[in-house]
C-alpha cells in the first residue's frame, strides 16, 4: 500500500522540524498544495466538469515536530475550503517557508492514457525562482513513493540532512510499505 499524504506530510513536519532545530512542540506552517478541482469540497458551487487545468490550492496547515499522523489528519480536514479561503484572504507578511504538493498514484491513469515511463525534463523552469525555501513534491509510481525536493538557499549537505531526515521519518511511518526514490 502506498504512503498516505498524512503519514507523508507527518514525516515532513518531524523532519523540517528537527532540521531546523525546533523544540518538538513548536507550531509551524507547511503549505500543501492541491489540484482544487473538487469545488464541493472548496465549497463553491461551480460546476468543474466540462474544464480542463490544474486549479492550484495552497492549504496552510499548522504542524508540530512531535505531531502524530492522526493530528495532521484533524489539522488537514480542519482547514476552511480546503485552503481556498486562505487564499483569497489578504496577503499575510510571513507565508509559510514549506511546501508539499503530494500527487498521489501517477501510475492507475486508465482509458488511453498511460505514463511514459521516462524523464520529461525539469517540472519547472530555471528561469521560475521557487515560490518557498523548500518544495517536496511526491508521487506515488508503483511500489515506489517518488520525492523531489526544490530547495533555495541551502547547501547541499544541508538539503541532504533535510532529505534523510524526512526519509527516516516516513519509513518509520509507513515501514514495510514505503520504497523511496529520491531526487534533490
Amino acid at each position: 500500500a502506498p504512503a498516505s499524504q498524512t503519514e507523508i506530510l507527518t514525516a515532513l513536519a518531524r523532519a523540517v522540524s528537527g532540521w531546523a532545530g525546533l523544540a518538538s512542540d513548536t507550531a509551524f506552517p507547511i503549505e500543501v498544495e492541491h489540484h482544487g478541482r473538487d469545488a464541493r469540497a472548496l465549497g463553491i458551487g461551480i460546476d468543474m466538469s466540462e474544464t480542463v487545468g490544474w486549479f492550484t490550492v495552497l492549504a496552510p496547515v499548522l504542524v508540530r515536530g512531535d505531531i502524530e499522523p492522526a493530528a495532521v489528519g484533524t489539522a488537514l480536514e480542519a482547514v476552511p475550503g480546503r485552503g481556498l479561503a486562505a487564499m483569497l484572504a489578504s496577503p499575510v507578511a510571513t507565508s509559510p517557508q514549506v511546501l508539499l504538493n503530494h500527487l498521489g498514484r501517477m501510475d492507475v491513469i486508465g482509458g488511453d492514457f498511460a505514463p511514459i515511463g521516462r524523464s520529461t525534463g525539469p517540472d519547472r523552469s530555471p528561469l521560475r525562482p521557487p515560490s518557498h525555501a523548500i518544495e517536496l513534491v511526491t508521487a506515488q509510481i508503483g511500489e515506489a513513493l517518488h520525492c523531489t525536493w526544490h530547495i533555495a538557499g541551502l547547501s547541499p549537505a544541508s538539503a541532504e540532512r533535510l532529505a534523510v531526515l524526512f526519509d527516516r521519518h516516513l519509513l518509520a511511518l509507513a515501514a514495510p510499505k514505503a520504497v523511496l526514490r529520491r531526487q534533490l
